[in-house]
């Protein structure tokens, strides 16, 4: 999908509805093995995660809400017991999960194993390096943009909770500090900084449950704020086009 198909042009500006988008893109819970659904502890583990986001929390029902998961059995179980939770603390209504494997880490499982043995603790980075690895990026940017864009041309409030995967989620986020020049996930300097342990173990940066968060809205049209680790960076969306190409 070509991203032109995206771009707002200057004479519809003053046309754009007033909107509103909240993406949280979270990462699945603690899973049994390499590519399998979530371990028991996992299961629990995400259910008291959300337990303690949530508690005292007001959901407010006016905002349009939207759940969507890679087809991923890790990340269906976590975006189900995130709808359950919600539902037993506040009564929220359950909405109909959609499938999208954009938010897929493609094959980065069978990627990984494939890497000869010297390689095995690099797989991660050589995977983001990987055609493989850039299509997917580009694959949850395409997902992103098609998202604003009806934002933009439906108007009104709306927050998607999406749940994916710790390669294309640090993949993402790599790939904006390339264009941008700045360091949001990785440290600069550090040998360590693209390693699986540093990206995507246990308690890592992309660990279990770690969320990204996304904001656009009318008031700023032509940017996004990504929310990360407790800090904001505001994005251009040219930036995001040019991922596209």
């Amino acid at each position: 999908m070509e991203s032109e198909k995206f771009l707002i042009n200057q004479e519809s500006k003053e046309k754009i509805k007033e909107y509103s988008l909240s993406v949280t893109l979270t990462r699945h819970g603690v899973k049994e093995g390499m590519d399998s659904g979530l371990s028991e502890e996992g299961k629990i583990e995400t259910r008291d995660y959300y337990m303690d986001v949530y508690r005292g929390v007001p959901i407010d029902e006016g905002v349009e809400r939207e759940v969507v998961s890679s087809s991923k059995d890790r990340a269906i179980e976590t975006a189900d017991i995130y709808q359950k939770t919600l539902t037993m603390m506040h009564g929220t209504k359950q909405v109909l999960p959609k499938i999208d494997d954009r938010l897929g880490e493609s094959n980065a499982a069978n990627f990984a194993e494939q890497q000869p043995e010297k390689e095995r603790e690099n797989w991660f980075k050589n995977w983001l390096e990987s055609a493989e690895g850039k299509n997917a990026v580009r694959g949850f940017v395409e997902w992103l943009l098609e998202n604003i864009h009806n934002q933009q041309k439906n108007g009104g409030k709306k927050d998607i909770d999406a749940f994916s995967h710790a390669p294309l989620m640090a993949g993402f986020i790599i790939e904006l500090e390339k264009r941008l020049g700045i360091n949001i996930l990785t440290t600069k300097g550090s040998g360590d900084t693209y390693s699986r342990k540093n990206l995507a173990g246990y308690d890592s940066k992309m660990g279990y449950l770690t969320n990204i968060n996304i904001l656009t809205s009318s008031e700023n049209p032509d940017s996004i704020n990504l929310i990360y680790a407790g800090k904001t960076y505001k994005i251009p969306i040219e930036i995001l086009r040019g991922i596209m190409i």
